[in-house]
């Protein structure tokens, strides 16, 4: 795959065709584009391959003319965020009555389509490239939301920390110039009005909350990193949602729970990407709190017929250990947002220093690793898990870890005191 990511990167253009021919074994879905329809109202030049193509089209014209400065790994993720940003369309596409009309929509789209790219794309490229392509996948359709619900400077400043606001806005520049539609005009209008207020909130180029950061570090200079990590996610949700508009409230805000809390770890990943044994080297000192061994103390760890009952045991165990205020990790695949939400809710309650730690690895590397697993999990299964699999965002937990197949750390948010838990890094963080 690296062939064609240095084409592009070095100013290659090659067409939806080209890119189909090499990544289509990877990424069955592009093979679909052409056989999915779209609603003639809002997308009348046909179907998803079409749109793409032109999508594609207008991106390299932006390139040429108002982006012929732009480095070569951002020229990369957009083209590849072009590319691929309605990958999950032929999965999500339904007819729906809307004003008395059937309507063709396709809900949610674009996160499924990052959690698609999250799993197939593991592995095969440096992981600062997939991050922003997935997240240019995952978050294209919110920048006229925002524009459309007069969101406050909080929504940009949110979005600012899950994808690069101008990477993004070029590229629904070029996703509304390759359509066609009767409100062209004014969906161009409304990136505008949102790159306007990108500007003016100092979230286009540059993001004003790390000025934050060094202010927090140096008041809490004799404090835990924990401590630090956890006072800056406060600041940084209670300034988005216009509770604070200083450091020097969140510092003194923080009064009340910094000097002791607990701390929890939540892990998500395909079974068989390398959660359980990260947590054994790195996490020697957190109790362990494993949906497996419960299953397993009731039955066997295959049996999936007391799941409500393995749930309820896990998050009673959990409680004990957050009333206790001790470190903790739960250790299951977490792969739904409502399984890890229930679980991050509960500990926020407690007033926890919350972390998701999400694995990627290669899908050849799970197969490869279940085949020489004492217990197994069968294709059905893993298939299962990877067609429900809602890859977490960097905002449910107040620090975020990418983990490699390796139990490396790919990339980290919300971790202003450093790399925590002693991990090793790769070369990209």
């Amino acid at each position: 795959m690296s062939d064609i990511i240095d084409h592009i990167a070095s100013g290659g253009s090659p067409s939806m065709s080209d890119i189909i021919d090499d990544l289509g074994d990877r990424l069955p879905l592009l093979h679909e584009l052409e056989g999915t329809p779209q609603d003639p109202e809002w997308h009348a030049e046909g179907n998803v391959l079409i749109h793409t193509q032109m999508v594609l089209d207008e991106t390299y014209k932006l390139l040429d003319a108002d982006l012929n400065g732009i480095s070569p790994a951002r020229r990369a993720a957009l083209v590849m965020g072009s590319a691929f940003h309605d990958i999950a369309k032929p999965t999500t596409t339904k007819e729906r009555e809307i004003d008395g009309r059937i309507r063709l929509v396709c809900p949610r789209h674009e996160l499924q389509g990052r959690s698609y790219l999250a799993l197939q794309l593991a592995g095969t490229m440096r992981f600062p490239l997939l991050n922003s392509v997935m997240a240019l996948t995952g978050y294209h359709n919110a920048l006229k939301k925002l524009v459309l619900r007069n969101q406050s400077p909080g929504a940009y400043r949110r979005l600012s920390r899950v994808v690069d606001l101008e990477l993004i806005y070029w590229l629904e520049v070029a996703d509304i110039r390759g359509r066609e539609c009767r409100d062209k005009e004014t969906q161009l209008e409304h990136l505008e009005m949102f790159r306007m207020f990108a500007e003016e909130y100092d979230v286009w180029h540059t993001q004003e909350r790390d000025l934050w950061n060094d202010e927090i570090r140096e008041a809490l200079a004799g404090h835990s990193g924990a401590t630090i990590d956890l006072v800056v996610a406060k600041a940084t949700s209670d300034r988005e949602d216009g509770v604070i508009a200083t450091p020097e409230e969140a510092i003194a805000k923080s009064y009340g729970y910094r000097d002791e809390f607990p701390e929890v770890v939540v892990t998500t990943g395909l079974s068989g990407s390398g959660k359980t044994t990260w947590i054994g080297k790195n996490l020697g000192d957190h109790k362990v709190v494993s949906l497996d061994d419960i299953r397993a103390s009731l039955s066997r760890r295959e049996d999936q017929q007391n799941n409500s009952k393995v749930l309820r045991m896990a998050k009673e165990e959990l409680r004990e250990h957050l009333r206790a205020k001790r470190k903790v990790v739960w250790d299951a695949t977490s792969l739904r947002t409502d399984f890890r939400s229930a679980v991050i809710a509960m500990a926020v309650d407690y007033g926890a220093l919350v972390t998701i730690a999400a694995f990627h690895c290669p899908s050849e590397e799970i197969a490869k690793r279940n085949r020489a697993r004492s217990h197994p999990v069968s294709a059905a299964v893993r298939l299962k898990q990877a067609r429900g699999t809602q890859w977490p965002e960097i905002t449910e937990a107040h620090r975020f870890l990418s983990i490699d197949e390796n139990g490396k750390l790919l990339a980290m948010h919300g971790c202003p005191s450093g790399v925590p838990y002693g991990i090793e890094a790769s070369d990209d963080v």
